[in-house]
């Protein structure tokens, strides 16, 4: 018996997909979106948003498994 972190995750990951995207809609330029791709870039700047936008989907995974563990 405990936390279900797995489901966390899950919910997390579903939270912060729709959070990005908001971010991405009001204030954020998703340079991997083909419509920005006559747009000059820096080499490996794809790959580094890539990373980013997985490393911000793996933290708001992890604050909801932080917070499931402390409302267990």
């Amino acid at each position: 018996m405990g936390p279900d972190l797995t489901l966390a995750r899950k919910h997390g990951r579903k939270v912060g997909e729709q959070l990005l995207a908001r971010l991405i809609k009001n204030s954020l330029c998703d340079i991997t979106d083909p419509k920005w791709d006559r747009m000059l870039k820096l080499p490996g700047a794809e790959k580094r948003w890539k990373r980013a936008k997985e490393r911000f989907l793996k933290s708001v995974e992890e604050l909801f498994v932080e917070d499931e563990c402390n409302g267990f």
